[in-house]
């Protein structure tokens, strides 16, 4: 299963590759590898106990997003903390 190569890497505040992501990194690898789709990094854009500022920036960008009834391969399940 293609997934399985992203099991395992470890978390690192800020990651943006194999050597260690957070949330944000491993969805921005996934698609870059998978989907051939590049996402920002946003990893200068804020530190790492700004909740606020992170929620901002997703504001920002999900614009054209759009929800479906039924997912489908590339879907991301979006939720806030």
């Amino acid at each position: 299963m293609w997934s399985n190569k992203y099991v395992g890497i470890p978390y690192k505040q800020k990651g943006r590759d194999l050597n260690g992501i957070d949330c944000w990194g491993l969805l921005r690898l996934v698609y870059s590898e998978e989907f051939k789709i590049n996402l920002p990094s946003f990893a200068s854009d804020y530190t790492e106990d700004d909740t606020k500022r992170i929620q901002d920036l997703i504001a920002q960008y999900k614009e054209g997003w759009e929800q479906l009834d039924k997912p489908e391969p590339g879907c991301v399940y979006y939720f806030v903390y």
